[in-house]
């Protein structure tokens, strides 16, 4: 580049080739001695800045948002069958069934959870992923937990999908969604 150039292009040019996260520009005012010293000391106006999150949502975490809306779901309807069964032992004088109550209170509360996640996960919400994984990881100790103490060998299909999702989260271009 040679002076000539320089003084006939501006000093805004020079920077135009000079490659910045954040691309700025110069006023379009005519260049001066006068309007020199001045226009380098305003202050530069952003154009585009890189975005650092994907524009579309990763398609795995389509999937992810679609199993969170049928956990949420699920934990719903057994937490209803449940409510009405403690219910029902309750007024038949079991006091046993309190705590049958209060687990299907804890389900209502994660069917909540999973619902608000699955509606915030489109939009990148950077509370969405820690939140799930540790729904997720919940899911997966008490899963454990049920098999151990004899519980149903359904409870791994649940396992499974929960691990699932946490290893999808874990990935960097799922990450990456959830970074502003």
């Amino acid at each position: 580049m040679s002076r000539k150039w320089l003084s006939r292009q501006g000093p805004h040019a020079l920077l135009a080739r000079v490659s910045h996260p954040v691309r700025t520009v110069l006023p379009s005012t005519p260049m001066t001695s006068s309007t020199r010293l001045v226009s380098s000391c305003r202050e530069r106006e952003p154009v585009m800045t890189e975005e650092v999150r994907p524009r579309e949502m990763p398609r795995q975490l389509k999937f992810v948002r679609v199993f969170l809306w049928i956990q949420a779901v699920l934990n719903l309807l057994v937490s209803v069958l449940v409510t009405g069964l403690a219910v029902d032992e309750l007024n038949h004088g079991n006091e046993e069934a309190g705590l049958a109550l209060a687990l299907a209170v804890l389900g209502f509360v994660v069917a909540v959870v999973l619902v608000a996640c699955a509606v915030r996960l489109s939009r990148g919400s950077p509370w969405v992923r820690p939140t799930v994984i540790a729904v997720e990881g919940l899911s997966v100790v008490m899963g454990v937990i049920s098999l151990v103490s004899g519980g149903a060998v359904t409870q791994l299909g649940g396992m499974v999908i929960a691990i699932v999702i946490i290893v999808t989260l874990s990935k960097p271009e799922e990450r990456a969604w959830f970074t502003r």
